[in-house]
């Protein structure tokens, strides 16, 4: 398969540019393209596992202190 250009003219094997051009572009998970909803999911999972394993350690930790 060629490119025909004008009355008959056949371009074969050519190369037009270049490198490698990838016009559908990469395949993105879903991390990198959410990355906010990633950040707001790991914020909360990180701030529900350190408010239940330190929760009580800290609150007496205060009232000794006191």
């Amino acid at each position: 398969m060629g490119i025909k250009i004008g009355d008959g003219n056949r371009l074969k094997k050519v190369i037009i540019s270049k490198g490698d051009v990838n016009y559908g572009g990469s395949k993105k998970n879903f991390f990198q393209r959410h990355l906010i909803i990633t950040g707001v999911i790991i914020a909360v999972v990180a701030g529900i596992i350190l408010r239940f394993a330190f929760w009580d350690e800290f609150i007496s930790c205060l009232l000794n202190n006191s």
